[in-house]
């Protein structure tokens, strides 16, 4: 893979870095590192891909080290990925030199490693699949989640990384709380409310922060590895839905009725999806969550 006529680190027309995330939320990250990141326990980021919000991160630790507020030995971010290239990938890349380099079925591990090298001392990377990937044990101060893509990594996750969190000191980000695909991830923080404190909700983008109340270590325990959420019930959709709907505000309702939604296709009810898509209202079913739900039920030849 011929990197050498590419200029790193990649970046937007807005200033952000390249990848799927808002400049909202590197914006966040890069401000959580500098100012409120205390180095008592490690920063994990679990699903990175090209590395726009690893990148931000660096930034911010950066400058804490600078202003003496961290010293260089707790400034490390522990990445996960698979760095594994699919189709949903192609859009992020559409117009860049990337484009004609990386096609599905790609590792893309050394675009990764190029576009972070200038931060390289910062980081420890593992390259590995994240349904198998284990942590070493040490306290997690901040937990970064852009990876429940599917069941076994979900379970796996929650199982080997949640269990290092501490109560009164870590964090864990859910990059895509609010977007239509990861509904488990609404089903697993209703599980959690007992353990964990919504803290804010990023504006402008899929990122919501949970504090750590609670120990998780006994429900990560009795967690089962093999749960298939597509046998969820009705019952439990439901109920997940109605606490998110009470506990998250209203300016992010529509991401969530629209993962309502999907719950349901996802676990081989349509006829209930198909009704509640229908009682939505217009104004509803044009939001960006509504159509990005529709269109991917319709472009992947779900019934809905």
């Amino acid at each position: 893979m011929d990197l050498s006529n590419i200029e790193f680190p990649l970046r937007r027309p807005d200033g952000g870095y390249l990848g799927m995330t808002t400049l909202e939320e590197q914006n966040w990250c890069r401000e959580y590192t500098k100012s409120r990141f205390k180095g008592n326990g490690a920063l994990v980021e679990l699903g990175s891909f090209i590395g726009s919000l690893t990148l931000p991160m660096a930034d911010g630790l950066k400058k804490a080290i600078q202003s003496g507020r961290l010293g260089a030995a707790s400034a490390k971010i522990h990445v996960y990925d698979l760095f594994y290239w699919h189709r949903s990938m192609i859009p992020v890349v559409e117009d860049t030199p990337l484009s004609s380099i990386l096609k599905e079925g790609d590792w893309f591990h050394e675009v990764y490693k190029a576009n972070t090298a200038h931060v390289e001392e910062l980081l420890e990377v593992t390259w590995g699949d994240l349904g198998k990937e284990t942590w070493n044990g040490s306290e997690i101060e901040f937990l970064l989640l852009d990876c429940l893509k599917y069941d076994e990594i979900t379970n796996n996750v929650i199982q080997s990384f949640f269990p290092a969190t501490r109560p009164g000191m870590s964090s864990i980000a859910h990059q895509d709380y609010f977007h239509f695909y990861e509904w488990w991830t609404h089903l697993i923080t209703f599980e959690q409310r007992d353990f964990l404190k919504i803290k804010e909700a990023v504006p402008d983008s899929g990122m919501l922060i949970l504090d750590v109340q609670k120990d998780l270590s006994g429900y990560c325990q009795n967690y089962d590895p093999q749960r298939d959420y597509s046998t969820t019930t009705a019952e439990q959709i439901e109920e997940a839905y109605e606490w998110n709907f009470r506990a998250i505000p209203m300016d992010y309702h529509q991401p969530l009725m629209a993962a309502r939604i999907w719950a349901y296709v996802w676990t081989g009810n349509p006829e209930k999806a198909r009704q509640l898509y229908q009682d939505a209202s217009p104004e509803d079913r044009l939001s960006p969550a509504f159509q990005d739900m529709k269109l991917y039920c319709d472009t992947e030849g779900y019934p809905f």
